[in-house]
């Protein structure tokens, strides 16, 4: 069973409704692959099956298996991969997202710094090299992570590009007595109005 993982403090965890297609396929692949390696509530539900589904080619599945073994045997028992139906992205989920969206870039010297302040020194280069093959195959089958320079910026202009009407808002029920008591008022106001300008 997966053990309860601390929410993280990171300032890149977000929550996963805000995430395009591309992200999601990815965080789902990657707690998929946890729940499958660690004999989670959901182990029965095969990674691989999502891959043939979108059409990833079997070099980039590997590619992702080997990256995952070398992300978790890095990070130990603190890797934060989430649970499955879990809300929010985890630190490791996030530092991921960012890693394969910099390579699909091609922007290999950040990302490079990336893995050096996530990885030991000895794990970078093993790390990087599934990356760039499976963030390639990403590409392939047109699934591209957003220009990763600031992801939290990156959501925070589309939350600020919503439109206003698409917005969740605070909705106060009303008791039907105070509606009717409401609607009586209006009416007297109403014929007192009319009242007025009839003198």
């Amino acid at each position: 069973m997966l053990k309860t993982r601390s929410r993280s403090t990171d300032p890149l965890e977000q929550l996963l409704c805000e995430l395009g297609p591309a992200e999601l396929f990815v965080v789902s692949s990657l707690r998929l692959w946890m729940e499958n390696h660690s004999g989670g509530p959901d182990a029965g539900l095969n990674w691989r099956q999502g891959f043939k589904v979108v059409g990833i080619a079997p070099e980039g599945a590997e590619a992702f298996d080997t990256l995952c073994h070398i992300m978790v045997t890095a990070a130990g028992k603190r890797a934060d991969i989430r649970a499955l139906f879990c809300a929010r992205l985890g630190r490791d989920e996030a530092r991921a997202l960012r890693l394969l969206g910099l390579l699909q870039q091609e922007r290999f010297e950040i990302a490079q710094t990336l893995l050096q302040h996530w990885c030991p020194p000895a794990a970078v280069r093993l790390v990087l090299v599934p990356a760039q093959v499976f963030a390639a195959a990403l590409g392939r089958c047109r699934l591209s992570l957003p220009a990763p320079g600031n992801l939290c910026h990156a959501l925070h202009r589309v939350r600020q590009a919503r439109p206003a009407g698409l917005g969740l808002r605070r909705v106060t029920r009303v008791a039907p007595s105070r509606q009717r008591r409401g609607k009586r008022a209006d009416d007297l106001r109403g014929r007192h109005d009319g009242f007025n300008t009839l003198h």
